[in-house]
């Protein structure tokens, strides 16, 4: 009776141990812009077809909220819209940076807005001025101008203020004070779709018809519409990396390693294409349907 007790016991510690082995598979925690996400979910999808041993989770909040995770050591990738400040950098010496996708700025209005192009000059001019009150000042309607930006957590707000505010106003500019901030991208498209005068920025997988994009102008050259192709020529003028940050160089075994090598993979720059980024190589989007339909997935064209 003891054998059989014992050898009881052991099968049933046995079968514990396995059932929690399927429970608790390796963990790939991501965090960060809510400009990444897309991709970051998408990939997700897909990569977890090839590793299904892998959980992944991922979480919004913005880059500055992803790259704090990442030094306070709560999540294993920080996605960012933003390059690390030095200030960040300075918390963790050990961070790498991994740019993973292009990306531009587009400046939106509803598309009931005639305004034909802006300026960098002017885009500023609206961000910081507060005097500057009605679309006709900026040859459009007569129509009151609703200013929308990103919050200061944001990697895209860090990026408009580098690339759009401070060439044209200095470091240090101050946004004017009656401006409506939102905490995503997604806010960031409502907020401009229900508000004739309105004015916003976001990335370019968030484009949709129920906006428009507006040409834009650098230095008193052509104005620019917001395509992949001109963010790939750096034509655009508000253009910018996306990216994935780790604690030291990820050993290519480990969950992510494996998961840079998949973001840097056809696959995972198809992803990027899909999501309406820019891919850092071309990419027929034929090759793009065959490597899904082999991952039981349909790449969905934009």
């Amino acid at each position: 009776m003891g054998k059989r007790l014992l050898c009881s016991i052991l099968l049933g510690l046995l079968f514990l141990g396995l059932q929690a082995g399927a429970r608790s598979p390796a963990e790939l925690k991501l965090e960060g812009s809510t400009t990444v996400l897309p991709i970051a979910g998408r990939a997700a999808e897909l990569f977890q077809a090839l590793y299904p041993e892998i959980w992944v989770t991922i979480k919004g909040g913005g880059s500055s909220v992803g790259i704090a995770a990442l030094i306070n050591g709560t999540t294993d990738i920080a996605n960012a819209s933003r390059a690390m400040k030095p200030a960040e950098l300075a918390k963790l010496p050990t961070a790498v940076e991994h740019a993973i996708a292009k990306d531009g700025i587009a400046i939106v209005v509803h598309p009931s807005n005639p305004i034909e192009g802006l300026t960098l000059e002017q885009i500023a001019e609206i961000y910081t001025d507060p005097s500057i009150r009605n679309w006709r000042e900026l040859g459009g309607p007569d129509l009151p101008i609703v200013v929308v930006s990103r919050d200061t957590t944001s990697g895209t707000y860090g990026s408009f203020i580098e690339l759009v505010i401070e060439p044209v106003k200095g470091k240090g500019a101050q946004l004017r004070p009656d401006i409506i901030y939102v905490g995503s991208n997604a806010e960031a498209v409502a907020t401009v779709e229900g508000a004739e005068g309105a004015i916003g920025y976001i990335g370019l997988g968030y484009l949709k018809e129920s906006l428009r994009p507006l040409p834009v102008s650098k230095g008193g050259g052509p104005y620019i519409l917001p395509t992949a192709r001109a963010v790939l020529s750096g034509s655009y003028p508000i253009s910018r990396d996306l990216y994935m940050y780790t604690d030291g160089v990820p050993d290519p075994r480990e969950p992510r390693g494996l998961w840079l090598d998949f973001i840097y993979s056809r696959t995972g720059q198809c992803v990027v294409l899909e999501q309406g980024f820019v891919a850092f190589y071309p990419i027929d989007l034929a090759v793009c349907e065959a490597l899904f339909s082999a991952l039981g997935s349909e790449f969905i064209k934009r």
